[in-house]
């Protein structure tokens, strides 16, 4: 998931957070911010499709792709990518508080639903899974209401592009494949060999 995450955001939380700082006015600062959460918004679920088209064609039992194959993992996916934008927000705003209220909810609900999920209504670790992204995406719209008087487009504000950011972005991308090259051989023997032969490479 953070891999594929890495990949769909290409570098613009990263860059956002660079160029938030290289320009003082602020209605520049609050166009820059709604771009670059409408690309978040956007992006995850272009390469969830993209990815589980691609496995669907090629039958390949990648886990990467797999990640992105059910409409729930999809969804966490969206939600773990934009509360990253999010609390870079927080960030550079320097709300403190606010960030770490939001973080403490986050551990919070997560821990809340899953143990609802999971012992509750016996959904094993499927129960974790959508705990973990139902109780992210709770906190990101909690979050984006907070915001709200940054992110809701104004007449008259300045126009900020994200083009300085795909530049400066794309070094994140790039760092996403080299942690891809670091994985994939484990992957490869675990479905082309056998999972104890890929256990013992994890653990050396």
């Amino acid at each position: 998931m953070i891999f594929i995450s890495i990949l769909a955001r290409f570098g613009i939380i990263e860059a956002f957070l660079r160029y938030h700082f290289t320009d003082s006015d602020q209605d520049r600062r609050d166009a820059l911010a709604r771009r670059a959460v409408l690309f978040t918004l956007l992006s995850p679920p272009v390469v969830s499709i993209a990815l589980a088209a691609a496995r669907r064609r090629c039958r390949s039992s990648c886990s990467a792709t797999a990640t992105c194959d059910l409409p729930g993992r999809r969804a966490g996916l969206w939600a773990f990518t934009n509360l990253e934008l999010a609390y870079g927000l927080l960030r550079v705003d320097e709300r403190v508080r606010v960030y770490a209220t939001a973080s403490l909810i986050n551990v919070g609900l997560t821990i809340v639903a899953s143990v609802v999920l999971v012992v509750g209504l016996g959904k094993g670790a499927q129960g974790l899974l959508l705990g973990n992204y139902g109780a992210s995406t709770v906190v990101l719209l909690g979050l984006w209401w907070t915001m709200r008087h940054r992110l809701l487009p104004r007449h008259g504000a300045g126009a900020s592009g994200l083009e300085p950011c795909f530049g400066s972005g794309s070094y994140g991308a790039r760092r996403g494949l080299v942690y891809a090259l670091s994985i994939i051989d484990r992957y490869y023997i675990y479905h082309s060999r056998s999972a104890s032969l890929a256990a013992s490479i994890r653990s050396r």
